[in-house]
């Protein structure tokens, strides 16, 4: 499970770089992305990130149970 988690978190930075590029090379080329691909593209990349933060968080029936010592 966290091995997905992580997965997941890191398929979203890369989107995030590889957006973030995109626009970057857009401003000395214009019109070669549209704005709105872009955007849900940043949306679609924002809520992967956030499932894998939740599935790395999720730690199951373990979580509830507290141990001392």
């Amino acid at each position: 499970m966290q091995r997905l988690a992580c997965a997941l978190i890191g398929l979203a930075l890369l989107a995030f770089l590889g957006l973030g590029a995109m626009l970057l090379g857009d401003s000395f080329a214009p019109a070669r992305l549209p704005p709105l691909f872009a955007g849900c593209a940043a949306a679609v990349a924002g809520v992967v990130l956030m499932l894998g933060l939740m599935l790395l968080d999720h730690r199951g029936p373990a979580k509830r149970t507290v141990r001392f010592g």
